[in-house]
């Protein structure tokens, strides 16, 4: 199982408001860097990645698997965004 840092309260927080608020949820994702930093040492570790989204299932109360899928439009659509040159309208980016 992953282990969450010192953080926990602030996750657990968070979670909540990431039910509904995809910033929170990204705020969360934030903290499991394993998942998005391909510069992270552990980046192919697909065990380590798995208890990384079990805990964020887990936190949110959500399947992983659901989990995983709005993670990914989220990035698809950040990537849409930035490529398509509409950076302005993008919400996060304020």
């Amino acid at each position: 199982m992953v282990s969450l840092s010192p953080s926990d309260g602030y996750l657990e927080s968070l979670a909540q408001e990431a039910k509904k608020n995809d910033t929170a949820f990204m705020d969360i994702i934030k903290e499991f860097p394993v998942i998005y930093n391909r510069a992270c040492a552990d980046f192919k570790d697909r065990s380590i990645k798995k208890n990384a989204w079990r805990k964020i299932s887990e936190l949110l109360d959500v399947e992983e698997g659901k989990c995983i899928k709005r993670y990914e439009s989220i990035r698809t659509t950040f990537f849409k965004v930035r490529t398509e040159g509409t950076w302005e309208k993008w919400h996060w980016q304020r």
